[in-house]
């Protein structure tokens, strides 16, 4: 009858890491982290809780108007590319007068002030 061999045993290497040696520096950078630290949560304490609430409150509608406001440009820009995309088969002319017609319209758009049209050279 056949005997059973046991598989080999391999065996782990411990990884061995390098002690950083702390500096002076190293510690007085640890020193000045928890003394930031603890002076937020002073500063905390001192502000009461519905005003930090309220506070939270109006930086999230500040940051998500400004995403919106962002994504809106964004759109609208990607939107005049598309228009501004030229074909083979539009002769030339109507080229330059369809890019010259977006670009004025985004100049508008993005500086309102511009009232009069300046003539093409």
């Amino acid at each position: 009858m056949p005997t059973k061999k046991a598989a080999p045993v391999e065996e782990v290497a411990k990884v061995v890491e390098p002690v950083k040696k702390v500096t002076p520096f190293d510690e007085f950078m640890e020193h000045q982290k928890t003394s930031m630290s603890e002076f937020g949560k002073a500063v905390e304490t001192l502000i009461p809780q519905g005003v930090r609430d309220h506070g939270e409150a109006a930086v999230r509608e500040s940051v998500e108007g400004y995403r919106k406001f962002f994504n809106a440009t964004l759109d609208n820009l990607i939107e005049r590319i598309e228009r501004a995309k030229l074909t083979d088969e539009e002769p030339l002319s109507e080229k330059v007068d369809k890019a010259v017609r977006i670009v004025r319209e985004t100049v508008k758009d993005v500086v309102p002030s511009l009232k009069k049209e300046e003539p093409v050279v």
